[in-house]
C-alpha cells in the first residue's frame, strides 16, 4: 500500500528513472499515508532549493529522514505526559 502512496503523491512531478519505490517504501515502514505524503514533498522541495527539475533519490533520502525524524515522540515529551501518583 505504501508503494501505491508514495505514486499517487508523486505523480505531477518529474522523478529520477533510478528512483525505487520499493526501497523507499521499505524505507518507510513506520510511515502513516500523512507521512509519505509529506516525504514526498519535502523531496520535491529539496529539489526546488537545489535548482533541480527532477526529484533524486538523495531528495527522497532527505525528506525521510527530516520526516520520521520530526514525527517520532521524543521520551522527553512522553515522560512529560505521565502523570506520577
Amino acid at each position: 500500500a505504501r508503494i501505491e502512496i508514495l505514486k499517487i503523491h508523486s505523480k505531477k512531478m518529474k522523478i529520477a528513472d533510478d528512483i525505487s519505490f520499493d526501497q523507499l517504501a521499505a524505507l518507510t515502514s513506520d510511515a502513516t499515508g500523512a507521512d509519505l505524503k509529506a516525504i514526498v514533498m519535502e523531496a520535491g522541495m529539496f529539489a526546488v532549493k537545489n535548482d533541480r527539475a527532477m526529484v533524486e533519490w538523495s531528495d527522497f533520502e532527505r525528506a525521510v529522514e527530516k520526516v520520521m525524524t520530526s514525527t517520532k515522540p521524543s521520551i522527553e515529551s512522553e515522560v512529560s505526559s505521565v502523570m506520577f501518583a
